[in-house]
């Protein structure tokens, strides 16, 4: 990881796996195969492995902004937190399946702002997602 703006050295980061994806953020790198993620964070002190986490399918792809990750993985997208403060944070806030229960769509692309998830689906509709 380097920061080539801020003319800060590289950061070799050594992850568990050989990855087929990986996910940058602000603070965070993701780095995954198959339905597993690693995250670390990326902190004054270096890098940290924070945890790992399983997907109820292959991930394809990932996105990370400050505070969540979002994973596309058998036409879903599962929006979480990267990290919790409070283990007693509401489970709404804390992760969200893409699309509802309802929607009966199959989503082929994502895409993650600081405030949107974006993503498109196989029926030719794009979906905003505060």
């Amino acid at each position: 990881v380097a920061n080539h703006v801020e003319g800060e050295p590289a950061i070799a980061v050594s992850v568990e796996v050989e990855p087929n994806f990986i996910a940058v953020g602000p603070y965070h790198i993701a780095v995954g195969m198959n339905n597993r993620a690693w995250f670390y964070i990326l902190g004054e002190k270096g890098v940290e492995k924070r945890k790992d986490t399983e997907y109820l399918g292959t991930v394809v792809s990932m996105y990370l902004n400050s505070d969540y990750a979002a994973a596309l993985f058998e036409g879903k997208v599962q929006l979480h937190m990267i990290e919790s403060e409070d283990q007693e944070t509401q489970e709404d806030r804390q992760t969200r399946l893409f699309p509802g229960r309802d929607d009966k769509c199959r989503i082929l692309s994502h895409a993650l702002t600081a405030d949107f998830l974006f993503y498109g689906t196989v029926n030719g509709t794009s979906i905003c997602s505060v």
